[in-house]
């Protein structure tokens, strides 16, 4: 649009001289505002696309579910989005509370055990070669655990394992999901 606020458009078309009513000045207003609008709305449909999904009421239950595991439960399409990207870039949406605080006791002992060795190390002024080898093993392990954590996206399977487990009602729920999807499809 040729002017980007609303005052700027007053004063180049001669609004703001004091020559003008309030009630005139107000009518200007108006028609800058509908003018915004639809030069706003025309660059948005321009760079946007815009796409509608339908869920079934069990699906849609499990997404708000998902959303709000992840504290985006008000949130609902940006959380579809970051999944769909994540999925596609095959990384993870953001990892649940649980999940970053194992990820920081793990840090944080291992952390412990490398300041137990430095002050045993610093105390003595020796260090045996198995307490390097304990380092190594320490590092290598927390650089396991981060990757296999943060990095690498679980299965579909690790996922329905983990589900059964929590809920072993849940088979009941997935055998119905795909009886009526197979269903759907005939």
């Amino acid at each position: 649009m040729e002017f980007e606020n609303v005052q700027e458009y007053l004063f180049k078309n001669g609004y703001l001289d004091g020559s003008h009513s309030k009630s005139d000045i107000a009518k200007v207003k108006q028609e800058w505002k509908k003018k915004y609008q639809k030069a706003y709305q025309r660059k948005y449909k321009k760079e946007n696309y815009r796409k509608e999904i339908v869920f079934k009421k069990e699906e849609w239950k499990l997404i708000q579910q998902g959303a709000k595991n992840h504290n985006q439960e008000t949130k609902i399409s940006p959380f579809l989005k970051e999944c769909i990207f994540a999925y596609l870039n095959q990384c993870f949406v953001l990892p649940d509370d649980e999940l970053v605080q194992s990820t920081e006791i793990e840090i944080r002992r291992v952390g412990v055990l490398l300041n137990q060795i430095a002050r045993h190390i610093n105390t003595s002024r020796t260090i045996s070669f198995e307490q390097m080898e304990e380092v190594k093993k320490l590092l290598f392990n927390l650089d396991i655990f981060v990757h296999e954590t943060l990095r690498t996206p679980k299965t579909i399977e690790n996922l329905l394992d983990e589900a059964v487990d929590n809920d072993p009602q849940i088979l009941n729920y997935l055998e119905q999901l795909i009886a009526n999807k197979k269903q759907n499809l005939k």
